[in-house]
């Protein structure tokens, strides 16, 4: 009987071995998910081109229809700052430590510009040195990510001709 007392029960052994494989898998989910959140340059890129072109597309567009349409053109151009914080938001988890917070500051700088657009209705002249202020205080983080963009993304590379004209 003591050699009963001993031995765990049966339902031990199923939840240890239960939460021994649940913690398994748990940790193939986050490798995996680590994975897919590459931040590589070409990561970097690859959310770039795959965001913006289309976007880039819906632009060119509404600038062909403008003399047929003229108020969807205007109205594509009132949400090109939404269009670009969507842009810089998909490459945030993308992008490499050296330009990650710049990229985000650039995403934040259009957001703050969105935001500030229902505001021209009612007071232009506050919306305007918001914009300005907001421009000159993120200036460096765009010129960067320019350099790097430039650098590291050319526009005739093959991965963004495949993205751009749907190869890939």
């Amino acid at each position: 009987m003591t050699a009963h007392l001993h031995r765990p029960p049966q339902h031990t052994l199923g939840s240890a071995l239960l939460a021994a494989v649940a913690t398994g898998v748990s940790a193939l989910a986050l490798s995996a998910c680590a994975r897919s959140e590459d931040r590589s340059p070409e990561a970097y890129c690859r959310a770039f081109y795959s965001k913006a072109a289309p976007i880039r597309q819906s632009y060119m567009d509404a600038d062909a229809n403008m003399k047929a349409d003229p108020l969807t053109g205007i109205l594509k151009l009132l949400q090109a700052p939404g269009d670009l914080e969507s842009i810089f938001d998909s490459m945030v988890d993308h992008a490499p430590d050296e330009i990650k917070s710049d990229t985000v500051q650039v995403r934040d700088s259009f957001k703050k510009l969105a935001d500030t657009e229902g505001e021209a209705l009612s007071n232009p002249l506050l919306a305007m040195g918001k914009g300005l202020i907001n421009s000159m205080t993120s200036a460096g983080a765009f010129q960067r990510v320019d350099t790097y963009l430039t650098a590291h993304c050319p526009v005739d590379s093959k991965l963004a001709q495949d993205i751009i004209h749907k190869k890939d």
